[in-house]
């Protein structure tokens, strides 16, 4: 694992504190140190006194082996994590949540990969669809409801008024116009290969507008 979580009240923690006021705060750098490392390499952490990373982690705190080895005694007093002597004298580190947390991050990645040999997660039944140019086969008929929210809009809009004629009284038909603009944003229309001289397509709001409804 990249990265673990960090609790945002460990300050406060009572072993924490009890770890601090027993080894001081070099013992908490130790015990933050142990948990990347355990983190880092998905299992207990063996450190022994004649071992790379032993001199490694040594060297990162400034400390010596035996006093390394009297804060993994104190961790283990106050809960932090459970310490065992091997035969050949090293020592394993465990840590209980730590355990847990690698468990579940095993299960989420096994997770995501039975569902990438299937082809991804199935999409959700109620999931929206991304809005875009309208398919010259659907029908271009809204609901009254949703004609009469935009009209209520572009009314009460300040920047952009309801001028539009409707239902055509001021538009003439018999030519059809070579150029709009939309009246939300001001962004030159497109048609939309359906009619051109009836509908006008907006990149910037992504949505049709009928050609009495935009500006020419």
């Amino acid at each position: 694992m990249k990265y673990f979580d960090h609790d945002t009240t460990a300050l406060k923690d009572e072993s924490i504190q009890a770890l601090r006021l027993e080894c001081g705060g070099a013992a908490v750098d130790a015990y933050w140190s142990i948990l990347e490392c355990i983190y880092s390499e998905e299992t207990d952490l063996v450190l022994g006194e004649n071992q790379t990373l032993t001199k490694s982690v040594s060297h990162w705190l400034c400390i010596d082996w035996e006093t390394l080895k009297t804060y993994f005694s104190t961790m283990q007093k106050v809960g932090l994590i459970s310490v065992v002597e091997n035969d050949d004298g090293t020592f394993s580190l465990h840590s209980e949540r730590a355990s847990k947390n690698i468990e579940a991050y095993r299960k989420r990645i096994e997770t995501a990969r039975q569902n990438g040999s299937k082809g991804g997660r199935k999409p959700k039944a109620n999931r929206k669809r991304t809005k875009g140019k309208p398919n010259p086969n659907q029908s271009l008929t809204k609901p009254k409801t949703k004609e009469k929210e935009k009209e209520k809009y572009l009314d009460t809009h300040k920047e952009y008024l309801n001028t539009y004629a409707d239902g055509g009284a001021d538009v003439d038909e018999s030519t059809p116009p070579t150029a709009a603009r939309c009246l939300l944003c001001g962004a030159d229309l497109e048609p939309t290969g359906i009619s051109e001289s009836e509908y006008w397509w907006c990149p910037q709001c992504r949505d049709t507008y009928p050609r009495g409804k935009a500006v020419v």
